[in-house]
């Protein structure tokens, strides 16, 4: 079926002696972007007679904007930077006319040259944007025949670095490993504040994008209170284990149980897919000399893994909120991981998944589910505002669903649980931009799937049919065995006849 086009698919079904017989018409665009990547999806059984009716068999010359990478968030216009990609399918060598556009108005225009049948790119570098979420777009001009795919909508915030939050209990290395490294990665939008526990004891901390509870043995119950409360409403919390998390015996907030490692080792098994460590690459010849042994809780998710199987850096959701718990520390005594090249794009990559960068995108495909709560256990209503500005949720839907579909594009104003409020933009997918129709060859080809046999089309419904045998099968046996043995016992009588005569 295309997944450009609608199509229609009519099944007629007959039962004649030779088993079932299915007739089968497919009335679709039958684009060539439609087709899954393995042929063998599209095999029909050895029953089935397959009629392709193409709607639309023409080699449409189409130009799109295909791609376009911009920021979600940019914190110094200076560096803003945009890259889109036009792209041509079946057409000449073109000039096209492309502009940035932000809530309406051309902010900046180029053009650009695009090949045969190929594909160019366009960059806008250093724009002024001001403070606020913005509706942006790529627009490519002369518009073609199918002019819905010439532009392509994005959605972009200005606003200044965020803060975190570094907390110590008289360790002041750790928080200094930890803050050279995040300010020395580019383009975070993070800023770090280090204290001591005593100095936040009474603290708000809703204010910061995440807070780092670095090795500490003296947490209070306040103060636990005040950032259990504030995870579950939606903040971040990274945890750092050392000697006086040790001495402690239990983990601030999570109260799991630690016990110390003494066993030097690296680093074994890391879920590299994750958000909060994609791109850094490998840990290796990083050393560990003394880590915090703990059993992750149910729910939880271990990242990284040491050489003994044992967890590194652990992730469990609590509420709207999330934690990461490192099992060491940050200052270059329990281990030489500030020492190497993979400290700074841990640093910068975590800082960035605690702060809620992966949650937030400048442009998703329709039908994409954004993310709306990460639990109910707060019970928090969601709203989701479409590009008329209806609202797109039920009353029951806004305080039950996880997760929404874009059904169209346009921009989208979604107010999450933890309450956050972000604006997504939704565009159809490119690849039906390419209105290449499938080849002649591999629709015959499609069709003769069902001329092969049962076997050759899926040899798994080949099965051997075992049938019971009925009981005279067993007295004809019986009888044919009796008969060989009297047979054989009258050839033994004879023999010795003759040699007693």
């Amino acid at each position: 079926a295309s997944s450009s086009g609608e199509f229609v698919l009519c099944l007629r079904v007959t039962e004649q002696s030779t088993g079932l017989q299915i007739e089968a018409h497919l009335i679709s665009d039958l684009k060539q972007t439609s087709m899954p990547p393995s042929f063998t999806a599209l095999q029909v059984g050895p029953h089935t007679s397959l009629s392709l009716d193409s709607i639309d068999q023409t080699k449409a010359a189409n130009w799109a904007v295909e791609t376009v990478t911009a920021p979600a968030r940019i914190f110094d216009p200076k560096r803003a930077r945009i890259v889109a990609t036009v792209s041509g399918w079946q057409t000449d060598a073109a000039s096209r006319k492309v502009s940035l556009v932000l809530d309406g108005q051309v902010i900046a225009s180029k053009t650009v040259d695009i090949p045969k049948s190929g594909r160019a790119q366009v960059e806008f570098l250093s724009f002024n944007i001001p403070y606020g979420a913005h509706r942006g777009e790529i627009r490519m001009e002369p518009h073609d025949g199918l002019p819905g795919d010439d532009s392509y909508p994005f959605a972009m915030e200005r606003s200044d670095p965020r803060t975190a939050l570094f907390l110590n209990d008289g360790r002041p290395r750790e928080a200094f490993y930890y803050k050279a490294a995040l300010d020395s990665a580019e383009d975070t939008g993070l800023t770090l504040q280090t204290g001591n526990m005593q100095q936040a004891s009474h603290g708000d901390f809703s204010k910061y994008a995440f807070v780092v509870l670095g090795d500490t043995g003296t947490v209070n119950a306040e103060m636990e209170r005040d950032l259990t409360e504030y995870v579950r409403r939606g903040g971040s919390l990274l945890l750092s284990l050392g000697p006086q998390s040790i001495r402690r015996g239990t983990e601030p907030v999570t109260q799991t149980s630690i016990h110390v490692s003494h066993e030097t080792q690296g680093v074994g098994q890391m879920d590299s897919n994750h958000p909060a460590l994609r791109g850094i690459g490998r840990l290796n010849q990083v050393q560990f000399f003394e880590t915090a042994r703990f059993e992750p809780l149910a729910g939880s998710r271990t990242l990284i893994k040491l050489a003994d199987g044992s967890p590194l850096l652990v992730e469990q959701s609590l509420g709207e909120g999330r934690i990461l718990t490192f099992a060491s520390t940050f200052d270059n005594v329990a281990n030489d991981f500030p020492l190497h090249t993979s400290f700074l794009p841990f640093v910068a990559q975590t800082s960035s998944y605690l702060a809620g960068g992966e949650d937030t995108q400048s442009s998703t495909t329709v039908g994409t589910p954004v993310m709306l709560r990460r639990s109910m256990e707060q019970g928090t209503a969601v709203d989701v505002i479409g590009p008329g500005g209806r609202h797109e949720l039920s009353l029951h839907d806004a305080s039950s669903m996880a997760s929404y579909e874009l059904p169209a594009e346009g921009f989208y104003e979604v107010h999450r649980a933890n309450g956050q409020r972000v604006l997504v933009a939704a565009h159809a997918d490119r690849r039906e931009s390419d209105l290449t129709p499938v080849s002649a060859d591999t629709l015959a080809l499609w069709r003769n799937t069902s001329n092969r046999t049962l076997a050759e089309a899926n040899p798994a419904l080949v099965q051997t049919e075992t049938r019971p045998w009925g009981l005279w099968r067993f007295i004809l046996l019986l009888a044919l065995a009796v008969a060989f043995v009297e047979s054989m016992v009258g050839i033994w009588y004879l023999r010795q006849e003759r040699q007693l005569s």
